[in-house]
């Protein structure tokens, strides 16, 4: 039962997805905290269910250590009811590493999948992010101070726009980043969009 606000956002989201669509939720972790967490909701005849899962993976904690000395945390607990039947499918807003490696051991690739293809996602997110200016000017600000590159290297476009090798400079500066990420993930990024594609 992790992410923002847990576990109360996570309980409230569990209330509406049984009430609105009508199918069983089964909510993993700390039963007496979800227990709690419900009491103060209407959902008495709701199709929902707790699993008490004592052991919490934390954010930080190494995704493969968490598997191995955590059997009874809720991703844990959690994976083995969708692969004994139990429920249909698994979500969690928690360690993501944490759920990929717990997923890969419990539950197993699919068929024709030889390894998640998470890497290429996250370059890319990254790349999304990095260069969105509104993204950037929302968190960070625009004010001189405390802009971020691309502000401030559009700043220098309007002051110092006869100026091309500071402008050049600062374009390259700002590329360092996204292509050192880029450069140390490339195989993983490659060896992620091939999974995906169509093996004759």
């Amino acid at each position: 039962m992790g992410g923002d606000l847990a576990p109360k956002a996570t309980v409230e989201g569990a209330v509406l997805a049984a009430r609105d669509f009508g199918i069983e939720v089964v909510m993993v972790g700390d039963g007496e905290i979800l227990a709690h967490e419900l009491a103060d909701h209407d959902a008495a005849n709701l199709p929902i269910r707790i699993e008490h899962a004592p052991e919490v993976v934390l954010m930080d904690d190494s995704p493969l250590e968490s598997v191995l000395s955590k059997p009874r945390s809720s991703i844990h607990v959690g994976l083995d009811l969708v692969k004994r039947g139990d429920a249909s499918a698994f979500v969690s807003a928690g360690n993501s590493g944490a759920v990929m490696t717990a997923s890969m051991m419990i539950l197993g690739n699919l068929n024709h999948v030889d390894r998640p293809a998470i890497a290429s996602l996250v370059i890319f997110q990254f790349l999304w992010v990095w260069n969105d200016l509104l993204v950037a000017l929302i968190y960070v600000g625009g004010v001189a101070t405390v802009a971020p590159v691309t502000v401030t290297l559009v700043n220098l476009v309007g002051s110092y726009g006869q100026n091309y090798q500071l402008l050049t400079a600062a374009a390259f500066f700002s590329m360092i980043v996204p292509l050192v990420v880029f450069l140390s993930l490339q195989r993983y990024f490659v060896r992620g969009i091939l999974a995906g594609s169509v093996k004759g």
